[in-house]
């Protein structure tokens, strides 16, 4: 489990010196309460502030944290599991996990932390060094891995990279990842697609 990550992934390339960055849009992280077998999340609704609850309050199955410092929120349910979404980097979603724990912890004596912390979605992307022609960049990718483009319909590049089990999505200057369930996984598709992709030169001539 990696940690202090910054939200900018720097990957160096070796087919020029031009060096794209990944930004991390969104981070979508599970665990698991430690402690009670079942939470009273009816009670945690009543309790605690900047908590939404889903159902009516009777019948309250799950709760909803929102963050006011960041765009992020982490739903709880009464089973114990936490599914959290909107946080930037692995080491942010571990820290607004504990934010929620804590404040669990203080209306729940029995909740004793959390364990079985995992990403399952990391959605990030780049922008590229020049245009993409997309036409000439679809050939070159579906010789290689499955890839549709129906201008007509959508204006990208669509490439599944099926033993990554990502997609990646390819627009004229930018390119994004989705589905990773690791960082690392998003430095793979960006060396994986990045050699592929043709550009359109001044004056209109390709390289």
């Amino acid at each position: 489990m990696a940690s202090g990550l910054s939200s900018v992934v720097k990957i160096e390339s070796e087919e020029a010196s031009f060096s794209p960055h990944i930004r991390i849009h969104n981070v979508v992280a599970l665990a698991r309460i430690k402690g009670p077998l079942r939470l009273d999340t009816r009670l945690l609704a009543r309790k605690l502030k900047n908590v939404q609850y889903r159902g009516d309050l009777k019948n309250c199955f799950a709760v909803t944290f929102w963050f006011k410092d960041c765009s992020a929120s982490a739903t709880v349910f009464d089973t114990g599991s936490i599914r959290l979404a909107g946080a930037k980097s692995e080491s942010a979603a571990l820290t607004l996990m504990r934010r929620v724990v804590r404040r669990i912890a203080r209306i729940i004596e029995e909740v004793r932390g959390f364990d079985k912390f995992r990403l399952v979605n990391t959605i990030g992307g780049f922008e590229t060094r020049g245009f993409i022609d997309r036409e000439r960049s679809y050939l070159s990718l579906a010789r290689k891995h499955p890839a549709t483009y129906e201008p007509e319909l959508a204006t990208g590049i669509k490439v599944k990279l099926e033993w990554l089990k990502v997609t990646v999505r390819i627009q004229r200057q930018s390119v994004q990842i989705f589905g990773a369930k690791r960082l690392g996984d998003l430095s793979l598709a960006m060396q994986t697609v990045m050699p592929l992709l043709v550009y359109v030169q001044e004056g209109g001539s390709y390289r």
